[in-house]
């Protein structure tokens, strides 16, 4: 041997160790070798004994470049699989790395295999992003089994994806930029085949512009409508907005539909309607179906339009059925005994003949809530017959004296006219006439001041009559 060499020897004849050469490791079975022992005392395994069974490989790398049995250049850190049923003698040349045991792969299943590096297999394909097992063989259990490359690893055991005749998936992002297959995943789970019938449609949306067919072309954002009876799976460039029946409507019943380019609203009545692509349900504040009324014998309602500024008055008997823009009007009205305002409420008037009754009702107590209601009767017209008097001179008082008693009392309404009767609420009190007796001054010298001018006054007039006698 060369100076620092080393070689493996197998049941090779005895051999003395030539001068500056040593046992490196004792002797030991190689890979794959069966030693039988019987009766024999307890013993450790020798290094590098290892048991291989048939679904096993080992990983295999060269230390330097070098040619092997079977005629294959390894260059040095080359790594390569020795698979089994088979005896490994090791060389010098080789580092076992470790040993790699059989992935099974049942029926419907498939393994996701990642390469460590780009590299060549062993079936001639070029591998550089996740492939699937290209080299499989039938064990003996039936199932189909792989032992990964060298330069693979796996990363995903993917179980199938099962579709009944009536199914369909959509999968993203099958290859990358390269068109290099990877790992695919479902944009949704698994859905049904839009099934339509005589009376369906479908409402389309499109996610992109692309080409239905060989003649329409759909701009992103389109939308338009299918009818049955048929089966549909959209395109990955369409999404389904919603799926529609048809309205079957009685020749009493409708429906307000609105059309959502123009905002036009209309009423649908009397027969069976499907709504397209640019329609919708108009949503009433009392119901989306049109309202109707059966206005009673001798009776009458009132609907008033507010879009178009008119209005109209339906008699009874008689079924109406309100426009998109009409509405009935509503009338409070009083109820109860006795009667309290806005009590009930109709769209429907009677025309009578009609009785209506009510019940009066005043609290007695209110009558013993004042202990002298004279004498506050009394002060309140005392008072109010002070702030007359102040306002005018004595002149104006004098000859209008009564007048001016009543309408202090009584009060005057806007158009200056004298009330008649003045209501005290506090007991239910009702003033409803003053009679003046007498009006004296309390001051005797306005007394006397006010006989001597009605005296004069007096003589005046007598002198004043028989001058014109005379």
């Amino acid at each position: 041997l060369a100076y620092g060499d080393v070689e493996y020897r197998f049941a090779h004849p005895s051999f003395p160790l030539h001068p500056g050469e040593e046992i490196m490791k004792e002797a030991s079975p190689a890979y794959g070798d069966v030693e039988y022992r019987f009766a024999h005392p307890s013993f450790p395994l020798h290094p590098g004994e290892e048991i291989m069974k048939e679904n096993k490989a080992l990983l295999l790398s060269a230390l330097i470049n070098f040619k092997s049995e079977d005629g294959v250049d390894r260059v040095a850190r080359e790594q390569w699989l020795f698979e089994g049923p088979g005896v490994y003698r090791p060389r010098k040349e080789v580092k076992v790395l470790s040993s790699r045991t059989v992935e099974t792969i049942s029926p419907n299943s498939a393994l996701f295999l990642q390469p460590l590096m780009d590299f060549k297999a062993k079936d001639g394909q070029n591998h550089a992003l996740y492939v699937k097992a290209k080299r499989t063989h039938v064990d003996n259990f039936g199932k189909r089994s792989h032992i990964f490359y060298v330069n693979e690893e796996v990363f995903q055991v993917v179980s199938p994806i099962v579709l009944a005749s009536n199914n369909y998936c959509v999968i993203c992002d099958p290859v990358n930029e390269e068109g290099v297959p990877r790992i695919e995943h479902l944009d949704d789970e698994i859905m049904d085949v839009y099934v339509l019938g005589q009376s369906d449609d479908i409402i389309l949306r499109a996610l992109e512009s692309f080409q239905d067919g060989s003649v329409v072309t759909r701009t992103a954002g389109e939308e338009w409508m299918l009818t049955g009876p048929l089966e549909y799976v959209p395109p990955i460039e369409v999404e389904v907005v919603t799926v529609r029946k048809a309205i079957p409507l009685d020749e009493n019943e409708g429906i307000y539909v609105r059309d959502k380019r123009s905002g036009q609203v209309r009423a649908v009545i009397g027969s069976t309607y499907l709504l397209n692509q640019d329609e919708e349900l108009w949503p009433k504040k009392l119901s989306p179906a049109v309202i109707t009324y059966r206005v009673p014998h001798n009776a009458t309602v009132h609907i008033n339009d507010y879009k178009g500024k008119k209005s109209r008055v339906v008699f009874g008997p008689v079924r109406v059925m309100l426009g998109p823009d009409e509405e009935f009007t509503l009338v409070d009205l009083s109820g109860g005994k006795p009667k309290r305002t806005n009590i009930m409420k109709t769209i429907c008037l009677l025309l009578g003949p009609e009785f209506c009754t009510d019940v009066l009702q005043e609290k007695a107590t209110k009558l013993f809530s004042q202990p002298d209601f004279l004498g506050n009767f009394c002060k309140t017209i005392a008072a109010r017959m002070r702030g007359i008097v102040a306002s005018v001179n004595f002149g104006q008082f004098h000859k209008n004296s009564v007048s001016l008693i009543r309408q202090s009392v009584f009060g005057t309404d806007a158009d200056d006219i004298i009330g008649d009767r003045l209501f005290f609420p506090h007991n239910n009190l009702v003033v409803k006439s003053v009679d003046v007796q007498a009006v004296e001054p309390v001051d005797q010298r306005t007394q006397d001041a006010l006989q001597k001018s009605v005296q004069l006054a007096i003589e005046i007039t007598s002198n004043s009559q028989e001058a014109s006698a005379r």
